[in-house]
């Protein structure tokens, strides 16, 4: 019986890189020709995204598949694997990991696994950190022709499953079995992680050193944000705000995102801590909000919101993001006393520890 590994993602976790690298070398595992999309021919999204479609998964700006059917996408890889001398055959689409986006995962997963049962199937899932991913995916989707709002409220609006990462994990779980998934921690980059990923399928393959092991390219952070507001479809004002953030609800997403990360890290090979809290988020908020601090007065009012609601139970992140509305209206009388007020509670708090 063959092996068949398929590589379902995260996104941002070096499947790109991956998948050129494939693309362009010779293997002693199949990386099938078919199913791959004209406009991306390094993965196999005709045959997952037509898949995901079917079961009310949007499809990304990339894809035009409007005319392509699973079924036929299904037969063609089939039969490609099935004339192959090769015993290991690799199928990769990121795409998979929003299997959770459309609420039928667990139909989406039966559906792949009906569609592959006479091979010996192995999913391989890599995990990212969540404020590491969050980052990163944030910066992913603002490079194309559409842009998001900011980051606060993309990570109000970003599927929990997508950081959070437990769900996927059990959905594939239920339907190919716990010891058929392989769970990596994505800790290492360039030739290392390459080199980590063939290992972990049987292959020897191993790319030289020679060879370029990434490629995406790096943001220039100092015009990021302005770009963004740019192509945003809406106002400036709705692009840069965080009037509609819900304080309880970004908390309550905190927590349920880390209590699921902390289960899945730990079936990795490698346990990795989240980064991920109220304080780190406001601080990576901060940094961007610093590039375009001239267009941000509109920000001072969800700031001084934002802290005052955080106040009682967090009062580091309220401080933060208290003399952020400072730096941007600095003659605010209430802003300055809340600033002022919380560098005692905070000094307080510093005597009260080192006591």
């Amino acid at each position: 019986m063959k092996t068949l590994y398929l590589h379902v993602g995260n996104f941002k976790t070096g499947t790109s890189s991956i998948q050129r690298i494939c693309h362009d070398s010779d293997l002693d595992v199949l990386y099938p020709k078919s199913c791959r999309p004209q406009n991306n021919t390094t993965n196999h999204g005709r045959l997952t995204l037509s898949l995901l479609r079917d079961y009310g998964v949007p499809s990304p700006t990339w894809f035009n598949g409007k005319n392509i059917i699973f079924k036929n996408e299904l037969e063609a890889i089939q039969q490609e694997i099935l004339s192959s001398p090769k015993d290991k055959v690799l199928i990769s689409s990121e795409e998979l990991f929003s299997i959770c986006a459309s609420g039928k995962g667990d139909e989406i997963a039966e559906a792949l696994q009906s569609s592959f049962r006479e091979f010996s199937v192995k999913i391989i899932m890599y995990i990212r950190e969540p404020l590491s991913f969050l980052n990163s995916w944030y910066n992913q989707l603002n490079k194309g022709p559409h842009s998001t709002q900011n980051l606060l409220m993309f990570f109000q609006g970003v599927e929990e499953s997508l950081l959070s990462q437990l769900p996927v994990y059990k959905v594939f779980c239920r339907h190919f079995g716990e010891e058929n998934l392989i769970v990596k921690s994505f800790h290492q980059t360039g030739h290392d992680h390459i080199n980590d990923f063939f290992s972990t399928i049987g292959s020897l393959f191993r790319l030289p050193a020679n060879r370029n092991a990434t490629y995406n390219s790096s943001q220039n952070e100092s015009s990021f944000e302005l770009k963004r507001i740019g192509k945003f479809k809406g106002t400036v004002e709705d692009a840069i705000t965080s009037s509609g953030i819900n304080t309880k609800r970004i908390l309550g997403k905190i927590e349920s995102i880390n209590s699921g990360f902390n289960i899945i890290t730990r079936k990795s090979d490698i346990a990795i801590n989240s980064d991920l809290t109220i304080q780190a988020l406001a601080n990576a908020y901060l940094e961007k909000l610093e590039t375009i601090k001239e267009l941000a007065c509109k920000e001072v009012q969800p700031l001084k919101r934002l802290a005052i609601e955080l106040e009682n139970k967090h009062i580091e992140t309220a401080s933060l993001l208290m003399n952020a509305a400072l730096t941007l209206r600095p003659n605010g009388p209430h802003i300055q006393k809340k600033c002022n007020e919380y560098s005692i509670r905070l000094q307080n708090k510093s005597n009260l520890i080192t006591e």
